[in-house]
């Protein structure tokens, strides 16, 4: 597997998972101030002590872990792991609230830092939230389904062009061919 995809894999389900604990302590504390009665806490998957999941994840990898705990826990658990609590919320029914929380509830700044290097700086998470909130606009615009149908031809003649200077057959070093540009 490469190495970009095993880093997603793993930065995705921890990044939605802290934003997912900040909601959810943030929530827990508004009810708490308006003494409306709170909702219990979701259940805590068993570690080792001070490890928490870290052995399981190790062994498993980080998507059986979460799978098992799914199976064994629902659409809403929590996993310790070393120090931190982390809250899963997994389908669309739980996961709504991470999606449309309000920027005053979530912060996504400091747990998108990874992105920076994705994007580049100046772009998403690396400015603040009215540009950011523009910039994602932009995107969404760009990504409707209409307009992505229109960038099939383009993507497709680009693909054409550059592959046409390889030849029939041979070998290239993707490595030398993709970042020496």
């Amino acid at each position: 597997m490469e190495l970009a995809t095993v880093i997603w894999l793993v930065f995705a389900p921890v990044f939605i998972t802290i934003v997912s604990t900040k909601i959810a302590r943030q929530r827990t504390t508004a009810c708490q101030t308006t003494r409306r009665r709170s909702l219990p806490p979701p259940p805590v998957a068993t570690g080792a002590p001070l490890l928490g999941i870290l052995p399981a994840l190790l062994a498993k990898g980080p998507l059986q872990v979460i799978r098992d705990a799914h199976a064994e826990m629902g659409s809403v658990f929590t996993v310790r792991l070393l120090h931190r609590k982390v809250i899963f919320l997994v389908g669309p029914d739980v996961s709504s609230h991470f999606y449309q929380g309000l920027d005053s509830e979530i912060s996504q700044d400091e747990v998108s830092q990874f992105t920076i290097p994705t994007f580049g700086p100046g772009v998403a998470f690396d400015v603040d939230f009215a540009t950011r909130r523009e910039q994602f606009r932009f995107f969404g615009d760009a990504m409707k389904p209409a307009k992505l149908r229109a960038y099939a031809g383009l993507m497709v003649r680009e693909v054409e062009e550059y592959f046409a200077g390889w030849g029939q057959s041979g070998t290239i070093d993707l490595k030398h061919e993709f970042f020496s540009k």
